[in-house]
């Protein structure tokens, strides 16, 4: 009998050492996958905390075009202001169009400095030959030019 429970005591060390084996490979996958796991929602979270910067950071930026948006809006309401006026519509009118309001006392320029300058240059080029007839230039902005072709 006493070689009997030897060899029982044999196999069951020799079992439990199997086992013993077993269990220790066994908790060695479950840590692995556990930290995988672990390390999966870790990286997770860090990529939404990274998304959550990166929006921030658009929202910052849009608040600030949507401030100088307001700005440029503000500016332009104040040039729509000042434009929409009648004091600037009469200025305009005046000085781009030559318009005038009634009470107003018109007046035209018959000669303005340019042209007396042409006038001038003229007089100093050379006598052209006799019998030869030079060309004049004609100065469609001269009120005189505008009489002299309707007779007035």
């Amino acid at each position: 009998m006493a070689s009997s429970s030897r060899r029982s005591k044999r196999q069951t060390i020799g079992s439990s050492t199997g086992q013993n084996g077993e269990l220790t490979s066994n908790r060695s996958i479950l840590l692995m996958v556990g930290l995988l796991v672990a390390a999966f929602f870790v990286f997770g979270y860090l990529d939404r905390i990274n998304d959550l910067a990166a929006v921030r950071s658009e929202i910052a930026s849009m608040q600030e075009d949507v401030a100088q948006a307001e700005q440029r809006n503000a500016e332009l309401q104040a040039t729509l202001d000042e434009v929409a006026g009648a004091a600037y519509v009469g200025e305009t009118a005046r000085a781009e169009l030559g318009l005038i309001q009634p009470g107003d006392d018109p007046f035209v320029l018959l000669e303005t400095e340019a042209s007396a300058q042409t006038e001038t240059r003229q007089d100093t080029d050379a006598n052209p030959p006799s019998g030869v007839k030079t060309a004049v230039p004609i100065d469609i902005f001269n009120v005189a030019w505008w009489r002299s072709l309707f007779g007035l």
